[in-house]
């Protein structure tokens, strides 16, 4: 029994936890690829995100801010589809940055869990709707540039592909993975407490 006891214990502080959220890095970007029909493949984590432009005119597309970051000028309105492999089980991170006086508007749209926001964007935006649901669409604050790391930012879980379509002016996105606990794990941190009460009481 108490061998099985100490056993149990030692598989709970064993239990992985969740990796740092990661970007993707787009200094290897080529216009000429993500308006492809193929589009162009970047890594993120333990897989990857094809990012090409589906639908709309062709804008100028920039890799700026210590090069996770990738920017569109000009061309809207237009669509961008992700599409994730090997990132089950990963909350997916889309993050827009408010940086020309545009009033820029966007919508983010997901095939997997409905959007979550993560960051509020430091007052930089208004209009924003569809939190909680699988399309979120925002507009920039006209005479209010924010600087790149000052953005609205939503996740969503177990997506494997997202759209990304501007609307009106100029945007920054960045694009972000991070790893969930899997439920087995949070469930095997409460058998482990459980059971050495348990044995401290026997």
């Amino acid at each position: 029994m108490r061998n099985t006891i100490l056993l149990l214990f030692s598989v709970v502080t064993l239990a992985p936890a969740a990796n740092a959220q990661t970007y993707v890095n787009f200094s290897s970007f080529d216009q000429t690829a993500i308006e492809s029909a193929a589009g162009q493949n970047f890594s993120l984590l333990t897989g990857s995100v094809n990012f090409k432009r589906t639908s709309g005119t062709s804008g100028t597309i920039q890799s700026v801010s210590g090069v996770n970051t990738i920017r569109l000028v000009g061309g809207a309105p237009t669509t961008y589809t992700m599409t994730f492999s090997g990132l089950a089980g990963h909350n997916i991170f889309l993050t827009d940055f408010e940086t020309m006086s545009n009033l820029e508007q966007s919508t983010f749209t997901t095939n997997g869990g409905n959007w979550v926001a993560a960051d509020a964007g430091n007052g930089l935006y208004q209009n924003i709707t569809g939190v909680g649901s699988s399309s979120v669409s925002f507009q920039g604050l006209n005479g209010v540039p924010g600087p790149y790391g000052q953005g609205l930012e939503f996740s969503s879980l177990n997506a494997t592909s997202m759209n990304w379509t501007l609307d009106k002016g100029n945007n920054g996105l960045k694009i972000g993975a991070e790893a969930v606990p899997e439920p087995s794990s949070t469930a095997l941190l409460g058998l482990g407490a459980l059971v050495l009460l348990v044995r401290r009481r026997i």
